[in-house]
């Protein structure tokens, strides 16, 4: 079972679509990615680990620090993907990070079927 990592912004529609990745998605482990000045939570009762950075990081420090957060912490070859919530930034950071660990990505998406792979 693979692992699923997303972005976390601020926006609620944005929100309410990554708690439903989380909640119905079966996943071995959920790994959030938000500013540490975003006060938004999912409402879940799945374990999730969550990783803040600092909003003031420029990209490349973002990415070194979720880099540095995720390696040798997911225990596959591939990881399920979703950045419809964030920013660009941050979206870029993430997938460098993944992909500088070695990591494998699958873009998951929940629509109206359930979730999705692109």
């Amino acid at each position: 079972m693979t692992e699923f990592i997303a972005t976390l912004g601020e926006d609620q529609a944005t929100i309410k679509h990554v708690e439903k990745m989380v909640q119905e998605g079966e996943y071995s482990h959920c790994w959030i990615i938000q500013s540490a000045t975003n006060t938004q939570h999912l409402k879940t009762d799945k374990k999730i680990t969550t990783i803040t950075f600092n909003p003031d990081f420029i990209t490349a420090q973002l990415a070194a620090h979720l880099q540095q957060e995720l390696q040798g912490k997911i225990n596959d070859f591939e990881v399920a993907v979703n950045i419809i919530s964030g920013n660009g930034r941050e979206h870029m950071a993430l997938l460098s990070a993944l992909l500088k660990v070695g990591l494998g990505l699958r873009l998951v998406v929940y629509t109206k079927e359930g979730i999705v792979e692109l």
